[in-house]
């Protein structure tokens, strides 16, 4: 008789054959729980805008799986909210390649197209998918309100703003924008009711504080500032942005030495700053030393010659110290301010009416240069060339404004596409 089959040679094959099963599905499981970790990782990244975090979680996701299309989606959308537009747009013909959703494709690159200069070209566009999509709008709203609070369309910037803020409640964002809107359209209580809300859920957020203090100065409330102020300065020591506006509030609630010593905490060359120079001499107003004051002024006012504060400061000073005459002469310059002042709020105002004006943005930029804020000086001209590219006024202003400031490479470009206009 022959000897009965050994059972357990087909019985190991078995448990091989389940045993690689099992490695394989364990293999592929792992894989997808990366996948799902690091996504989930990313997604909370992006939200709170950390996005050295969101690229290091979404690398991993790419890995552990290569053949996800919205991963790669993801991916470039990230890398375009960075100003990484090569390599966004890498990460969208794989995304194609995977057979990504066209729709999604496109507005990715318009969006893109958006944030490199072309703007006017898909504005509409972009306004017309903002109106038909409720789970893409923050992606298209975050670009869009990013353009209008730059070129100061702020009622555009604001409408938009109220609709993301209604569709997602949670994210601070669109609370942070619309508080810096209100803030430019002199709402600054309306402002404050935004940023406090952020503040309300992330404390730690210093830059917002810090501005909630600067508002409670220009609304004359010096004592809801003091503590907000005090508690950003604990945290940032020395910084002037931070110390002056500190200094202020307790000097305006007659605290001079928690003013002076605030002042104290500044490096030798901040001090000689002129805002903190202006500040030293309110101190000294404060205490009525007129002649201690005087040389403070002065010296704030060699580099803000047309500072209304301090130009205010200096005549009080002069008065003080009996110098009639020369109080009299700083009162004609305070007066010439304010009129450029009340110009500057007319055009603002009509601005919000007629956001395609190049003119009164051009009269803006004049506005600056001349009351000693070259750098918003600056920006309003190609602002006004963005919006009429052969304005030579602008040129001129600019080539101008490079010859004297530097760098003289920058000056004759300026200067020989004005000479260019005239032709």
């Amino acid at each position: 008789m022959g000897s009965a089959p050994n059972p357990r040679p087909r019985r190991a094959g078995k448990l091989f054959v389940a045993a690689l099963a099992i490695g394989v599905a364990g293999w592929f499981g792992g894989k997808r729980l990366v996948w799902e970790t690091h996504l989930a990782r990313a997604s909370e990244s992006l939200r709170a805008r950390d996005f050295d975090s969101a690229r290091h979680h979404l690398d991993w996701c790419r890995k552990a799986r290569p053949s996800d299309r919205e991963t790669w989606i993801l991916s470039a959308r990230t890398a375009r909210r960075t100003g990484q537009f090569a390599q966004a747009e890498e990460w969208l013909v794989v995304a194609e390649s995977l057979r990504a959703r066209k729709h999604e494709v496109e507005r990715e690159r318009t969006l893109a197209r958006a944030q490199q200069g072309f703007f006017a070209e898909v504005e509409d566009s972009l306004l017309h998918a903002l109106e038909n999509t409720r789970s893409d709008y923050p992606t298209i709203a975050e670009v869009l309100t990013a353009e209008y609070m730059r070129t100061y369309r702020l009622a555009d910037a604001h409408r938009i703003l109220d609709r993301w803020v209604e569709l997602d409640a949670a994210d601070l964002e669109p609370r942070l924008r619309r508080g810096w809107v209100k803030e430019h359209q002199l709402g600054y209580d309306a402002a404050l009711e935004d940023y406090r809300h952020v503040l309300e859920r992330e404390p730690e957020r210093h830059p917002v504080r810090l501005q909630v203090g600067l508002i409670l100065l220009k609304l004359n409330r010096p004592a809801e500032a003091r503590p907000e102020l005090e508690r950003v300065a604990a945290a940032t020591v020395g910084e002037p942005g931070v110390a002056i506006p500190l200094a202020r509030s307790c000097r305006e609630l007659g605290d001079l030495a928690a003013a002076a010593a605030a002042l104290d905490t500044l490096t030798d060359d901040a001090r000689r700053t002129p805002a903190a120079l202006a500040e030293a001499a309110q101190i000294s107003l404060a205490k009525s030393d007129f002649a201690g004051a005087e040389p403070l002024l002065r010296a704030a006012l060699r580099d803000s010659p047309l500072e209304r504060a301090l130009l205010y400061s200096l005549q009080q000073c002069l008065a003080g110290l009996g110098r009639t005459a020369e109080a009299a002469e700083v009162e004609k310059q305070l007066k010439a301010v304010d009129a450029d002042g009340r110009r500057m709020n007319e055009l603002m105002t009509a601005m919000a009416r007629s956001p395609g004006d190049a003119e009164m943005r051009f009269e803006v930029a004049k506005l600056f240069l001349r009351n000693g804020v070259p750098d918003d000086g600056v920006r309003w001209l190609h602002l006004t060339i963005e919006l009429n590219p052969g304005h030579r006024g602008a040129f001129e202003e600019l080539a101008a404004y490079h010859e004297k400031h530097g760098p003289p490479d920058r000056a004759t470009l300026y200067r020989a596409a004005a000479n260019a206009l005239k032709k």
